[in-house]
């Protein structure tokens, strides 16, 4: 399963309603809500574009857009639907972790084939978290900030190594007589 139906079922879950019903393109309440949680949940752990949330229920991205607002008003405003989309940000950051060290081990095993600039995927994936937890540690000062290309982030691998304490050379002591 992807990523997003894994956050599907974890939001049907939460909102008790039924994952094909949720996937489906029906205008009950009791579906609409869950689903405007899961998008704006992707845009929130992925930071994928309208588009791309919309192809997954073959919908418009201007519905995308109006139910991510929806979403984000709702958790504003409902301390219950605030609880729900808080817990789903949290699974949804556990599935997007466990991809991610998968990824991680195998960018471990090539770590030496690196270019001098990665991409914020090479950088997740070696990290072993995903984009908004990259996001969040950037904000914090705890990871290097990457430079911007066009619409591309790139990163210095060499910084990006030192902060995850990969590859880095180990100083040996020498005794002194």
């Amino acid at each position: 399963m992807t990523f997003s139906e894994n956050l599907c079922l974890v939001a049907a879950n939460l909102w008790g309603t039924e994952y094909k019903d949720l996937m489906g393109r029906n205008r009950f309440h009791q579906n609409v809500v869950p689903r405007q949680a899961v998008m704006h949940a992707l845009r929130e752990l992925k930071a994928w574009s309208f588009p791309q949330i919309a192809r997954i229920w073959r919908m418009d991205h201007t519905t995308v857009i109006h139910g991510v607002k929806k979403s984000q008003a709702m958790a504003l405003s409902n301390e219950d639907y605030a609880l729900k989309f808080h817990y789903l940000l949290q699974e949804g950051e556990r599935l997007n972790d466990q991809t991610f060290q998968t990824l991680q081990t195998q960018a471990m095993q090539n770590v030496d084939r690196l270019s001098v600039r990665l991409y914020t995927q090479e950088v997740c994936a070696l990290a072993g978290f995903g984009p908004a937890k990259l996001r969040r540690r950037i904000a914090e000062g705890k990871f290097p900030p990457p430079v911007e290309r066009g619409n591309q982030l790139l990163f210095d691998r060499d910084e990006v190594l030192r902060a995850l304490n990969i590859g880095t050379p180990q100083v040996q002591e020498t005794a002194q007589w």
